[in-house]
Protein backbone atom coordinates (compact mmCIF):
# COMPACT_ATOMS: atom_id res chain seq x y z
CA UNK A 1 0.00 0.00 0.00
CA UNK A 2 1.35 3.41 -1.15
CA UNK A 3 0.91 6.61 0.30
CA UNK A 4 -0.76 8.12 -2.16
CA UNK A 5 -3.53 5.62 -2.51
CA UNK A 6 -4.00 5.62 1.41
CA UNK A 7 -4.37 9.17 1.42
CA UNK A 8 -6.52 9.38 -1.21
CA UNK A 9 -9.08 6.28 0.35
CA UNK A 10 -8.72 8.67 3.59
CA UNK A 11 -10.07 11.44 2.04
CA UNK A 12 -13.17 9.67 0.04
CA UNK A 13 -16.45 8.09 0.99
CA UNK A 14 -17.39 4.20 0.50
CA UNK A 15 -19.16 4.69 -3.43
CA UNK A 16 -21.68 1.90 -1.86
CA UNK A 17 -22.81 2.22 1.60
CA UNK A 18 -25.60 0.22 3.01
CA UNK A 19 -28.60 2.46 4.44
CA UNK A 20 -30.00 1.39 7.54
CA UNK A 21 -32.31 2.49 10.40
CA UNK A 22 -31.66 3.37 13.72
CA UNK A 23 -34.47 2.25 15.46
CA UNK A 24 -33.63 4.47 18.43
CA UNK A 25 -33.33 7.90 16.69
CA UNK A 26 -35.83 6.83 13.71
CA UNK A 27 -32.85 8.05 11.35
CA UNK A 28 -31.38 6.40 8.37
CA UNK A 29 -27.86 6.13 8.19
CA UNK A 30 -25.13 5.23 5.75
CA UNK A 31 -22.18 2.39 6.82
CA UNK A 32 -19.22 2.15 4.70
CA UNK A 33 -19.75 -1.33 2.99
CA UNK A 34 -16.26 -2.25 4.71
CA UNK A 35 -15.70 -4.55 1.78
CA UNK A 36 -12.27 -5.81 -0.05
CA UNK A 37 -13.39 -4.93 -3.26
CA UNK A 38 -14.47 -1.36 -2.49
CA UNK A 39 -11.98 0.85 -3.58
CA UNK A 40 -11.91 2.79 -0.19
CA UNK A 41 -13.09 0.50 1.97
CA UNK A 42 -10.29 -1.58 1.07
CA UNK A 43 -7.37 0.79 2.04
CA UNK A 44 -9.39 2.49 5.02
CA UNK A 45 -11.05 -0.49 6.69
CA UNK A 46 -10.28 -4.46 4.99
CA UNK A 47 -6.91 -3.63 5.10
CA UNK A 48 -5.45 -2.26 8.19
CA UNK A 49 -7.95 -5.03 10.12
CA UNK A 50 -6.03 -7.88 8.13
CA UNK A 51 -2.53 -6.19 9.15
CA UNK A 52 -3.89 -6.23 12.33
CA UNK A 53 -5.11 -9.92 12.48
CA UNK A 54 -1.40 -10.78 10.85
CA UNK A 55 0.51 -9.49 14.06
CA UNK A 56 -1.87 -10.67 16.09
CA UNK A 57 -0.22 -14.47 15.35
CA UNK A 58 3.26 -13.51 14.92
CA UNK A 59 4.84 -15.22 18.30
CA UNK A 60 8.76 -13.43 20.07
CA UNK A 61 10.06 -17.06 18.27
CA UNK A 62 9.99 -15.79 14.87
CA UNK A 63 12.59 -19.35 14.24
CA UNK A 64 8.66 -21.05 14.46
CA UNK A 65 7.44 -19.34 11.63
CA UNK A 66 8.14 -20.75 7.95
CA UNK A 67 7.30 -19.47 4.52
CA UNK A 68 5.85 -21.42 1.79
CA UNK A 69 4.46 -20.75 -1.65
CA UNK A 70 2.70 -23.38 -3.48
CA UNK A 71 3.03 -22.97 -7.21
CA UNK A 72 0.54 -24.78 -9.53
CA UNK A 73 1.26 -27.94 -11.78
CA UNK A 74 3.08 -27.67 -15.13
CA UNK A 75 -0.19 -28.68 -16.72
CA UNK A 76 -3.14 -27.24 -14.81
CA UNK A 77 -6.92 -28.44 -15.27
CA UNK A 78 -8.95 -26.58 -16.67
CA UNK A 79 -11.07 -25.91 -13.22
CA UNK A 80 -7.51 -25.37 -11.53
CA UNK A 81 -8.61 -21.23 -11.04
CA UNK A 82 -11.91 -22.09 -10.58
CA UNK A 83 -12.00 -24.35 -7.43
CA UNK A 84 -8.58 -27.08 -8.49
CA UNK A 85 -6.49 -24.67 -6.18
CA UNK A 86 -8.47 -24.79 -3.57
CA UNK A 87 -9.19 -28.06 -3.60
CA UNK A 88 -5.35 -29.15 -3.38
CA UNK A 89 -4.94 -26.77 -0.13
CA UNK A 90 -7.28 -28.74 1.51
CA UNK A 91 -5.91 -32.09 0.64
CA UNK A 92 -2.44 -30.72 1.64
CA UNK A 93 -4.10 -29.32 4.72
CA UNK A 94 -5.75 -32.04 5.93
CA UNK A 95 -2.19 -34.27 5.71
CA UNK A 96 -0.04 -31.78 6.80
CA UNK A 97 -2.34 -31.84 10.12
CA UNK A 98 -2.32 -35.34 10.74
CA UNK A 99 1.83 -35.01 10.75
CA UNK A 100 1.25 -31.68 12.71
CA UNK A 101 -1.70 -31.17 14.86
CA UNK A 102 -0.39 -27.88 15.90
CA UNK A 103 0.27 -25.73 13.47
CA UNK A 104 -1.45 -22.35 12.31
CA UNK A 105 -1.09 -21.00 8.61
CA UNK A 106 -2.03 -17.60 6.73
CA UNK A 107 -2.97 -18.42 3.52
CA UNK A 108 -2.80 -15.90 0.65
CA UNK A 109 -3.62 -16.72 -3.07
CA UNK A 110 -2.30 -15.00 -5.87
CA UNK A 111 -1.94 -15.10 -9.86
CA UNK A 112 0.97 -15.77 -11.38
CA UNK A 113 1.92 -13.96 -14.60
CA UNK A 114 0.87 -16.99 -17.03
CA UNK A 115 -2.98 -16.55 -15.58
CA UNK A 116 -2.70 -19.38 -12.75
CA UNK A 117 -3.53 -18.97 -8.99
CA UNK A 118 -0.61 -19.99 -6.97
CA UNK A 119 -0.77 -19.73 -2.89
CA UNK A 120 1.27 -17.90 -0.41
CA UNK A 121 1.44 -19.51 2.88
CA UNK A 122 2.93 -18.54 5.96
CA UNK A 123 3.01 -21.59 8.70
CA UNK A 124 3.52 -21.56 12.30
CA UNK A 125 5.03 -24.26 13.96
CA UNK A 126 4.99 -26.73 11.55
CA UNK A 127 6.79 -30.00 12.48
CA UNK A 128 6.77 -31.60 8.75
CA UNK A 129 10.18 -31.88 6.92
CA UNK A 130 11.11 -29.68 3.79
CA UNK A 131 10.83 -32.75 1.71
CA UNK A 132 7.70 -34.46 3.63
CA UNK A 133 6.06 -31.03 2.80
CA UNK A 134 6.73 -31.09 -1.03
CA UNK A 135 6.29 -34.84 -1.67
CA UNK A 136 2.78 -34.37 0.26
CA UNK A 137 2.28 -31.13 -2.03
CA UNK A 138 3.00 -32.38 -4.97
CA UNK A 139 0.14 -35.91 -4.11
CA UNK A 140 -2.47 -33.03 -3.57
CA UNK A 141 -1.82 -31.33 -6.84
CA UNK A 142 0.56 -28.65 -6.52
CA UNK A 143 3.60 -28.34 -8.85
CA UNK A 144 7.16 -29.70 -8.16
CA UNK A 145 8.52 -26.24 -7.06
CA UNK A 146 7.82 -25.67 -3.63
CA UNK A 147 9.74 -22.40 -2.85
CA UNK A 148 11.20 -22.57 0.66
CA UNK A 149 11.93 -18.69 2.67
CA UNK A 150 13.10 -18.42 5.88
CA UNK A 151 10.95 -15.29 8.04
CA UNK A 152 14.00 -12.36 9.04
CA UNK A 153 12.07 -9.39 8.06
CA UNK A 154 8.21 -9.57 9.60
CA UNK A 155 7.11 -6.14 8.12
CA UNK A 156 8.31 -7.21 4.81
CA UNK A 157 6.62 -10.63 4.84
CA UNK A 158 3.48 -8.97 5.92
CA UNK A 159 3.62 -6.26 3.14
CA UNK A 160 4.66 -9.43 0.45
CA UNK A 161 1.34 -10.97 1.36
CA UNK A 162 -0.81 -7.93 1.60
CA UNK A 163 0.48 -6.29 -1.45
CA UNK A 164 -2.12 -7.66 -3.87
CA UNK A 165 -5.11 -8.81 -1.80
CA UNK A 166 -7.25 -5.84 -2.80
CA UNK A 167 -7.20 -6.76 -6.23
CA UNK A 168 -10.08 -8.61 -7.49
CA UNK A 169 -9.05 -11.77 -8.08
CA UNK A 170 -11.11 -13.27 -10.64
CA UNK A 171 -10.65 -16.89 -9.43
CA UNK A 172 -11.02 -15.88 -6.00
CA UNK A 173 -13.86 -13.50 -5.92
CA UNK A 174 -16.27 -15.37 -4.37
CA UNK A 175 -13.46 -16.85 -2.47
CA UNK A 176 -11.35 -15.63 0.64
CA UNK A 177 -8.53 -14.40 -0.95
CA UNK A 178 -6.51 -14.12 2.08
CA UNK A 179 -7.90 -16.43 4.98
CA UNK A 180 -6.24 -17.56 8.56
CA UNK A 181 -6.64 -20.91 10.33
CA UNK A 182 -9.16 -20.46 13.46
CA UNK A 183 -6.04 -20.41 15.95
CA UNK A 184 -4.06 -18.03 14.13
CA UNK A 185 -4.64 -15.29 16.98
CA UNK A 186 -2.15 -15.61 20.06
CA UNK A 187 -4.02 -12.64 21.50
CA UNK A 188 -4.97 -13.31 25.11
CA UNK A 189 -8.28 -13.47 26.18
CA UNK A 190 -11.65 -13.83 24.49
CA UNK A 191 -13.33 -11.37 22.65
CA UNK A 192 -15.23 -8.95 24.49
CA UNK A 193 -18.76 -9.16 23.93
CA UNK A 194 -20.08 -6.10 21.58
CA UNK A 195 -23.43 -4.54 22.59
CA UNK A 196 -26.03 -5.10 19.94
CA UNK A 197 -26.43 -1.61 17.73
CA UNK A 198 -30.02 -0.16 17.07
CA UNK A 199 -29.40 -0.60 13.53
CA UNK A 200 -31.55 -2.64 10.78
CA UNK A 201 -31.38 -3.16 7.18
CA UNK A 202 -33.70 -1.32 5.01
CA UNK A 203 -35.50 -2.68 2.32
CA UNK A 204 -37.01 -0.51 -0.64
CA UNK A 205 -40.73 -2.29 -2.41
CA UNK A 206 -42.37 -0.45 -5.11
CA UNK A 207 -46.25 -0.90 -5.72
CA UNK A 208 -47.27 0.45 -8.81
CA UNK A 209 -46.34 4.48 -8.56
CA UNK A 210 -45.94 4.41 -4.81
CA UNK A 211 -43.49 1.97 -2.44
CA UNK A 212 -42.57 1.59 0.97
CA UNK A 213 -39.78 0.80 2.72
CA UNK A 214 -39.45 -1.46 5.66
CA UNK A 215 -37.50 -2.92 8.46
CA UNK A 216 -37.12 -4.86 11.90
CA UNK A 217 -37.21 -3.36 15.34
CA UNK A 218 -36.27 -6.71 17.11
CA UNK A 219 -39.14 -9.04 16.51
CA UNK A 220 -41.51 -6.18 14.49
CA UNK A 221 -41.74 -5.64 11.45
CA UNK A 222 -42.02 -1.60 10.84
CA UNK A 223 -42.95 -0.14 7.40
CA UNK A 224 -43.66 3.28 6.23
CA UNK A 225 -44.66 4.80 2.62
CA UNK A 226 -42.10 5.63 0.48
CA UNK A 227 -42.57 9.03 0.28
CA UNK A 228 -42.65 9.54 4.45
CA UNK A 229 -39.21 7.75 4.04
CA UNK A 230 -37.80 10.61 1.48
CA UNK A 231 -37.21 12.76 4.47
CA UNK A 232 -35.47 10.94 6.51
CA UNK A 233 -32.91 9.40 2.90
CA UNK A 234 -32.56 13.58 2.48
CA UNK A 235 -31.26 13.49 6.20
CA UNK A 236 -29.16 10.84 5.56
CA UNK A 237 -27.45 12.23 2.32
CA UNK A 238 -26.92 15.39 4.23
CA UNK A 239 -24.92 13.58 6.73
CA UNK A 240 -23.40 11.20 4.85
CA UNK A 241 -21.45 13.81 2.46
CA UNK A 242 -21.95 17.28 0.98
CA UNK A 243 -23.19 15.93 -1.55
CA UNK A 244 -25.55 13.00 -1.53
CA UNK A 245 -25.54 9.29 -1.27
CA UNK A 246 -24.71 7.53 -5.02
CA UNK A 247 -27.71 6.86 -6.90
CA UNK A 248 -26.68 3.31 -7.56
CA UNK A 249 -27.24 2.73 -3.52
CA UNK A 250 -30.84 3.57 -4.35
CA UNK A 251 -32.93 1.10 -6.03
CA UNK A 252 -34.51 2.09 -9.06
CA UNK A 253 -38.45 2.97 -9.55
CA UNK A 254 -40.04 0.39 -12.07
CA UNK A 255 -42.05 3.07 -12.91
CA UNK A 256 -39.95 6.01 -13.85
CA UNK A 257 -38.03 3.46 -16.04
CA UNK A 258 -41.19 2.56 -18.03
CA UNK A 259 -42.43 6.15 -17.72
CA UNK A 260 -38.91 6.75 -19.85
CA UNK A 261 -39.17 3.92 -22.27
CA UNK A 262 -42.55 5.16 -23.14
CA UNK A 263 -41.65 8.21 -23.90
CA UNK A 264 -38.88 7.37 -26.01
CA UNK A 265 -41.48 5.46 -28.30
Amino acid sequence: MNDSQLHGASNRKCPRPFLVMNTERQEVEALPCRRRTCPVCGWRLWLPRQKARFYAGIPEDIGRLQFVTLTPPASPPSDWNAGGASKSWNRLRGSVKRRSPGFEYLRVAELQRRGFVHLHVLFRDLDVPRAKLQQAAERAGFGREVDFRPVTDVPGICSYLTKDTLRAVPAFRRRRVLCFSRHWDLSAGPRPERSPKPLSKIDFHFEGRGGSVSWRNGDTECSMPLSDAEGLLVAARERWDVGEIPPAVLPADPCASSDDGASQG
